[in-house]
């Protein structure tokens, strides 16, 4: 019986669960179905508003789509990758005031209500969108479909096969609850699927030429076209540095192409179109110059141990039927070295002869006695196109003269080489030019520090010679004591060190020239031209040339001290970002040092969009790691420098990683990653927990930091630091094992700090003098304390800089995160007011001795002692302006991290009334789209009634009276996103807003 009532009660049991099943079955299929049917309809709808967009009837009024970009780049020529993504922008053609301020009433600002604006933002969001792709031939090779979904970035193509040099054009549709949006743009393939220059060969001089005398080489090729092509493609490279010219124009507006690579392993070329250069029925000519460069030039501390330089090159013609042609290098080209160039280096200068023809006459005519060319086999490495890459002349940028003296004698001051006795002198250019006579000399102040070029119009009646020299700033006393090495009134060139930096031109009898640098580029504020013959000089110019790359960042505010900081750092990552980022750009190293990007690198991000450019540098890097896995100091690597230095090498670490927080991206983190690790085998494999030291080698330490710091400690902390980089990079990748094997080693190396240098014990002491500002400022950054450590750490660095009267005495490590720990410390006056002080040392007190960029030191010249004796010392290195970064994150606010929670916040921080600053304003243009913060205080410490529980959307704001400060802040915030926004105002509760202007007012927080 009890058998059978339990066979039952498991019958039953049984039913029960298949009818369990069974509807779970039937539920499943339903939300299928349903989810099925909703997709459906929501696909039919997205086709409703596309058909209705294409006639005319579903506009969206207020949006359009920016800024479409393939791989960052709009509209690029030479793509060589076939994993390629699409990104584009929603913009408001007028932003819509979603919150305004209205006239004040009753002592109270009164707001339009704010309730509806979210919802009627929402209605600009993007709902999905559609890309297409068509070839040259119209052929469409990729329809996405209509994706749901609000992504406007890194949107990877899926479609058929790329080829090679073809021209693409792609359509993206953007569907909001408005209607549809349309944006086109291009771009065209280089070689993908073939060797760049398969069929070509370098060629160079002959064997018995040599490299630096008798003029630059300038190889040519003649050919004749019977009928013109449709389409001729140019590929082109270089061992040294280049120019082609095709029938006397120049192809292209790059400088220095093809670009500095490690050439043992890579180098770049370039692809352009010249089709409309080319002539039908008549004979044809490519003239190509080259230069020493990179490549066998003085590069660094020295030359590189390279051969002579040569050129390589394909030009790729195609025909109405169909039918192509390829010329290409090979030893039937010839060249000539009697040419109006006669030499050329990056650090020497140039000498120039104007009674010799120049490239573009010798790519016109047949030349004289040429000799052929021969083939060179210096290369054997790989091609990669520099797409993206572009170093050009920044015309809007050019600088012409604010103040010009003639001298022509010295004459006896009483100091150690006495005085220019100055004839002439002007303010601006005179508008019929400057004459000058034999024998005499012109100093021209251009009124701001660039990197580029001279350029100088002139016209003489007889032969001569004009010799231009070049400095960062001009001998004011004669005095070797002040660390002067010239008269005063002329140029001081200490600091070049053993750069010639001259210019050399051969004037020719009644001729009018205009001279412009071809292959030399220098630092310079001060140009000096003396003559030895009669002549007339005008549009005396510096020509700044740099990164070809869009500025993203922007400030205004009303202290004139601070604004011309922001400007100097502008000016100095102009200087310095060409083909890599150079230390500076005027004496005799010009290196790209990887320890002024580890620090620098997020307030370039910040200035400048250079997704591009980290990409290229993240490669230079990966070809410059050592075999133990060890980093250079400097990238690409030169023999001069080493490897494996703690706070320089690091920056192989957390470079990639800061470029992923600003794009999002992760295919940078992805290719430089088992590089990443490399480089952690290799510092565990130096270090020696047991008592030994551990990290990279302590050979920088907190390079010219005035206050000292224990180099090896630094070494333990930026291993440390590494980790923590390393664990979060893991976890963007997905790779979870190595997200536990970097928490493991992140804690073995806090647990090895932490009994090594005594950190608990060292804490409690609080003497200032037991840790650094730069040690305390990376245990900090780098959450290398113990939690119970923390606000005794922060409230050290406080004292210390308190006790520093504000000085800035940290170095290139710790200048980098100084503002920023003071910060979260809840000492943001405190950072306030040590990036306002003017004592010496600070960021300031160069602005005091008239900087327009960053210098290497605080004191590289003072007014009261001179020049710093010290032989580095660059008025032009763009390291220290990391400031920069909290200019952005703090005085407006704007924070933009894709690797956190919130990808846009905006919490601005603002100043007491300690502090010269009462309004600001700027921008940051994001991937996606441009944030704007503006603030202004209207009075300070008046007299109010506050309620500091105040809601500031009600009217009645009655409370207790006391000091107050009020202002009014303006936030723009892209169509199509949301913004964490905080604001120091009494009772703002932090919220998240969408696209639009937004404006607010009140009492600050106390």
């Amino acid at each position: 019986m009890q058998n059978e009532k339990r066979n039952r009660s498991r019958g039953a049991m049984s039913g029960h669960k298949r009818i369990i099943e069974t509807a779970a079955v039937l539920l499943a299929t339903v939300l299928v179905f349903s989810r099925g049917y909703a997709e459906q309809r929501f696909q039919k709808q997205m086709e409703t508003l596309l058909e209705e967009y294409e006639t005319g009837e579903a506009q969206t009024d207020n949006l359009q789509l920016t800024n479409l970009r393939v791989n960052y780049i709009p509209d690029p020529v030479g793509i060589d990758v076939q994993d390629i993504t699409f990104s584009w922008e929603l913009a408001y053609q007028d932003p819509p005031v979603r919150r305004e301020l209205q006239a004040e009433r009753n002592g109270q600002k009164e707001h339009v209500a704010e309730d509806n604006q979210t919802e009627q933002a929402a209605e600009d969001n993007q709902l999905a969108y559609r890309i297409t792709v068509t070839d040259e031939a119209g052929k469409t090779v990729w329809n996405s479909g209509i994706i749901k979904g609000g992504q406007t970035t890194q949107i990877s193509y899926t479609g058929e096969k790329l080829q090679d040099l073809t021209a693409y054009t792609y359509t993206v549709t953007s569907f909001t609850e408005k209607g549809c949006l349309q944006g086109r743009g291009s771009f065209e393939t280089a070689c993908l699927n073939t060797v760049p220059f398969a069929g070509a060969e370098f060629i160079t001089m002959q064997e018995t030429e040599e490299v630096y005398e008798d003029g630059q080489p300038v190889f040519c090729k003649r050919f004749s076209l019977q009928e013109k092509p449709v389409k001729a493609i140019l590929l082109s490279s270089a061992l040294g540095i280049y120019d082609v010219y095709i029938n006397g124009s120049r192809v292209g507006d790059c400088e220095w192409k093809p670009g500095w690579t490690d050439y043992s392993k890579t180098l770049l070329y370039q692809m352009y179109d010249v089709s409309d250069l080319l002539l039908e029925g008549q004979e044809n000519g490519i003239a190509v110059m080259l230069g020493t460069g990179w490549w066998c030039g003085r590069n660094g501390f020295g030359t590189y141990d390279y051969h002579r330089p040569a050129f390589i090159g394909k030009l790729l013609l195609t025909y109405a039927d169909g039918s192509s042609e390829i010329l290409a290098t090979d030893d039937t080209w010839e060249y000539v070295k009697d040419t109006r160039v006669q030499a050329a280096d990056f650090f020497n200068g140039e000498t120039v002869d104007y009674s010799k023809p120049d490239t573009a006459e010798l790519s016109l005519h047949r030349m004289g006695e040429a000799k052929q060319a021969e083939i060179s086999h210096d290369f054997s490495g790989s091609f990669y196109s520099s797409c993206g890459i572009e170093v050009t002349k920044k015309e809007e940028l050019t600088q012409t003269m604010q103040r010009g003296w003639i001298y022509e004698a010295i004459k006896d001051n009483g100091t150690t080489y006495g005085e220019a006795e100055r004839i002439q002198e002007w303010g601006q250019e005179p508008e019929d030019g400057i004459f000058l006579k034999s024998g005499q000399t012109l100093v021209v102040d251009l009124g701001q520090n660039l990197a580029g070029i001279p350029s100088v119009t002139f016209s003489s009646n007889a032969e001569g010679k004009l010799t231009l020299t070049f400095g960062e700033m001009c001998n004011e006393t004669g005095d070797a004591e002040r660390g002067e090495d010239g008269a005063a009134g002329t140029v001081y060139r200490a600091n070049y060190r053993s750069a010639q930096t001259q210019v050399q031109i051969a004037m020719q009898d009644r001729q009018k020239e205009t001279y412009t640098s071809t292959f030399f580029y220098t630092g310079f504020r001060y140009l000096s031209i003396t003559t030895t013959a009669d002549v007339t000089l005008s549009h005396i110019q510096g020509i700044s040339v740099g990164l070809d790359s869009p500025e993203t960042g922007s400030f205004t505010c009303d202290n004139e001290k601070l604004q011309r900081l922001y400007e100097n750092t502008k000016w100095s990552q102009r200087n310095n970002f060409t083909w890599i980022a150079s230390d500076c750009p005027q004496r005799d190293e010009r290196l790209g040092w990887t320890g002024d990007l580890a620090v620098y690198s997020r307030t370039s991000l910040y200035q400048q969009d250079l997704y591009a450019f980290y990409a290229k540098w993240s490669r230079d890097l990966l070809d410059a790691q050592k075999e133990d896995g060890a980093y250079p100091d400097t990238v690409p690597y030169t023999i001069t420098t080493g490897s494996g230095n703690a706070g320089w090498a690091d920056a192989g670490i957390f470079v990639p990683y800061y470029v992923y927080e600003k794009y999002g991206d992760k295919k940078l983190l992805a290719a430089t990653y088992s590089s990443m690790q490399a480089y952690m085998d290799y510092l565990q494999k130096k270090s020696d927990f047991a008592g030994g030291q551990i990290g990279a080698e302590a050979t920088f330490g907190d390079w010219l930091g005035l206050q000292v710091s224990d180099a090896t400690f630094l070494s333990a902390l930026w291993y440390g630091a590494d980790a923590y980089c390393m664990e979060k990079t893991a976890a963007v990748l997905q790779k979870q094992t190595d997200v536990g094997k970097y928490q493991k080693l992140y804690k073995k190396i806090q647990n090895y700090i932490y009994r090594t240098y005594e950190i608990a014990e060292r804490l409690e002491r609080t003497a200032e003098k037991d840790f650094s500002q730069t040690e305390l400022c990376m245990l900090l950054q780098y959450d290398l304390l113990q939690e119970n450590d923390r606000e005794k750490a922060q409230q050290m660095l406080l004292a210390s800089v308190e006790k520093n009267e504000y000085r800035l005495v940290t170095g290139f490590v710790g200048t980098g995160l100084i503002l920023r720990s003071l910060t979260d410390a809840g000492g943001a006056q405190s950072a306030y007011r040590l990036l306002l002080s003017e004592k010496k040392p600070s960021w300031l007190y160069s602005v005091d001795q008239g900087a327009t960029t960053i210098w290497e030191r605080p004191d590289s010249y003072t007014e009261e002692s001179g020049f710093s004796k010290d032989e580095m010392n660059s008025f032009d290195h763009y390291n220290n302006g990391c400031a920069m970064q909290w200019i952005y994150e703090s005085i407006l606010g704007i924070r933009v991290d894709l690797a956190g929670e919130q990808p846009i916040t905006i919490a601005p921080v603002l100043p007491d009334e300690t502090v010269a600053l009462t309004e600001a304003a700027g921008s940051y243009h994001s991937i996606y789209g441009e944030i704007k913060v503006g603030w202004k205080m209207n009075d300070r410490n008046i007299r109010k009634e506050v309620n500091k529980s105040v809601d500031i959307r009600k009217k009645d704001n009655s409370g207790n009276g006391e000091t107050v400060t009020e202002a009014e802040f303006t936030i723009e915030i892209p169509a199509g996103q949301t913004a964490l926004v905080a604001l120091p105002i009494v009772g703002f509760e932090p919220r998240k807003l969408p696209g639009g202007i937004w404006k607010f007012a009140g009492v600050l927080e106390q």
